[in-house]
């Protein structure tokens, strides 16, 4: 029974260690992306030009990529149909 017990508290340390390495990390990251230098990348494709930056909103990401995915999609089912 002891070694049952000397298991549950070395996992509970284990647990609540990795918790608090995990909330420091997670911190510091915050703190750059905060305090960090700003970034902006830019895309660049025939007559669209597309600028991102640090306080880009993930959701407008995901509808430009599934704006762009879906337009290729649509062109390459378009070209197979016709053919």
């Amino acid at each position: 029974m002891k070694l049952y017990w000397r298991g549950f508290i070395t996992g509970l340390l284990v647990y609540f260690m990795a918790g608090i390495i995990v909330n420091c990390f997670y911190e510091l990251y915050y703190f750059y992306l905060q305090w960090g230098v700003a970034t902006t990348d830019s895309i660049e494709a025939g007559p669209v030009k597309l600028t991102l930056s640090n306080a880009t909103d993930w959701m407008t990401i995901f509808k430009m990529m599934f704006t762009v995915l879906g337009t290729y999609a649509g062109i390459k089912i378009i070209n197979k149909v016709i053919k």
